[in-house]
């Protein structure tokens, strides 16, 4: 997306879940702190920077709550899949309100996984069409 950098983004940053997430049964067992970003990527301005109406923009509450249900009840694996599942659930939502010519960028942070000396987690980002 760096190719993006001057278009209009709306950003979604750092939303913090606790997220049934690892490799093994044991340690998918407790939950984990995970950090989700989305980037809302648009071709030109939603019309909504000009009307200052909600009904004309991407509602990040609702995205928000969508982020929620995609990750939360569930297990996971592997933070890759966790983050693609994001994505489907943002890309059907734009898709639904209008927006189906927007890029969507998730990346999803774990934040402490349980990696002796690693401090700054594991992220994985995904963006692009709907696979």
């Amino acid at each position: 997306m760096s190719d993006q950098i001057n278009l209009p983004k709306l950003k979604i940053t750092d939303l913090r879940l606790w997220v049934h997430l690892g490799c093994s049964a044991e340690e998918r067992s407790n939950p984990q702190a995970v950090s989700i970003s989305a980037h809302f990527v648009f071709p030109v301005a939603p019309k909504g920077a000009y009307t200052d109406l909600i009904s004309d923009s991407i509602c990040y509450r609702r995205a928000v709550e969508l982020i929620k249900e995609a990750v939360e009840g569930k297990e996971f694996n592997l933070i890759e899949h966790l983050a693609v599942r994001v994505y489907d659930a943002l890309f059907s939502y734009i898709n639904e309100v209008g927006y189906n010519n927007l890029k969507i960028k998730v990346v999803a942070t774990k934040i402490s996984p349980p990696i002796p000396g690693l401090y700054g987690g594991v992220s994985f980002s995904y963006s692009g069409k709907q696979h």
